[in-house]
């Protein structure tokens, strides 16, 4: 876990430095970098409850830090994912087949967020936070029975 977030760290780190791609490119990678290192601490602190936190690129000199609190580390996967759901050059979804289909986007970071809440117990947020993912859901089979509806009826044409 902590390869994952070491690589997601980097990342953060050295995309706005040392990437030659476009702006709006390295927002979305420092988006995802965000996705996977809150997955990575969400998965730690399920359980061990309390870990150490690197926010930068771990180095020798940082290496050994005390362990965070819980709390801590929740609020911190909060943050990125909030962070990514914020990003505009994050799409909500890809379409089956788009060549970017598979990667991090907005409704995995809802989802993920959404976890974190149902994790944590608190009331109110996890069903904004589901209600948008239902959205994003209903979309998706929206576009999926219209496109059904559209062969179906065309084929009837013939």
């Amino acid at each position: 876990m902590y390869e994952g977030i070491g690589r997601a760290n980097d990342a953060i780190h050295y995309i706005p430095i040392k990437s030659e791609s476009s702006e709006t490119d390295k927002a979305r990678y420092i988006a995802e970098a965000k996705f996977l290192r809150s997955y990575f601490y969400l998965r730690l602190n399920q359980v061990f409850k309390s870990v150490p936190m690197y926010k930068d690129p771990i180095t020798v000199q940082n290496a050994l830090i005390e362990r965070s609190t819980e709390e801590e580390i929740w609020n911190f996967i909060l943050d990125d994912l909030t962070d990514c759901i914020k990003e505009t050059n994050l799409p909500d979804k890809y379409e089956k087949g788009h060549k970017e289909y598979g990667r991090v986007t907005k409704g995995a970071a809802y989802a993920l967020r959404g976890k974190v809440y149902m994790y944590l117990k608190n009331g109110l947020r996890p069903s904004k936070i589901l209600k948008r993912l239902k959205n994003v859901v209903a979309d998706c089979f929206r576009a999926i029975t219209n496109s059904l509806l559209k062969r179906r009826t065309s084929s009837v044409k013939r």
